[in-house]
């Protein structure tokens, strides 16, 4: 548990037992690090948890966040008149995927990558150059 963490618990068991909140922890950019600010006597424990959580929340760091391991490439295809969409882990098997597509009689509307769209018309020409 982060210091923050650990602090924001000890601020919501004092609200619970009732007591008037005293302090508010304030999360600095320096992992591990808080400072500590008087709040007015009359703040409700409420408004207080409410300041309490947005000052957790912008402390968070980026790099704590889970990371997608691979990119995806999304296939945008019509079956039977619905707009469906095929997640696949690489460009090559998002290409593959929508030759199939084609082959199965289905509009492929373009695939969608993380840097790049290839479009209906360049799905086929591709498909066209690798059909076995």
């Amino acid at each position: 548990m982060s210091t923050a963490e650990a602090m924001m618990a000890v601020f919501a068991d004092r609200c619970s037992r009732g007591h008037d909140p005293v302090v508010l922890p304030v999360v600095n950019d320096t992992p591990g690090i808080a400072d500590v600010r008087l709040l007015h006597p009359n703040v409700q424990c409420s408004d207080a948890s409410v300041l309490l959580g947005a000052a957790l929340k912008n402390s968070v760091s980026f790099m704590s966040r889970p990371r997608k391991a691979m990119s995806e490439w999304v296939l945008h295809c019509e079956v039977n008149q619905r707009h469906i969409r095929r997640i696949q882990p690489t460009r090559e098997a998002a290409l593959k995927d929508a030759c199939s597509q084609l082959l199965q009689g289905h509009a492929v509307n373009r695939i969608v990558g993380p840097n790049k769209t290839i479009t209906a018309e360049r799905v086929r020409d591709w498909c066209a150059k690798h059909r076995s």
